[in-house]
């Protein structure tokens, strides 16, 4: 009786790790998603910054502005 116990804890140990183990991954993947679709924000809005130079001269940090944007954009997207 007393083993059985002890095993049927240990097993339920076990789920909740893996549980754990389960929703961190997802975490580290949606973070994953989210870091390359920021890369490929900057890829894209540097392309655009590039193409319009006049728009440097009178704010330098722009690009910046429009990747902080595009981002805090994607955070309040519903997924």
């Amino acid at each position: 009786m007393a083993s059985e116990r002890i095993l049927s804890k240990v097993a339920e140990e076990q789920k909740k790790h893996a549980l754990n183990v389960a929703m961190a991954t997802t975490a580290a993947a949606e973070a994953a998603v989210a870091a390359a679709q920021a890369a490929a924000e900057v890829v894209r809005l540097t392309g655009a910054a590039e193409s319009c130079q006049r728009f440097r001269k009178f704010d330098p940090n722009l690009a910046a502005i429009r990747i902080q944007s595009a981002y805090r954009g994607h955070l309040v997207s519903p997924s």
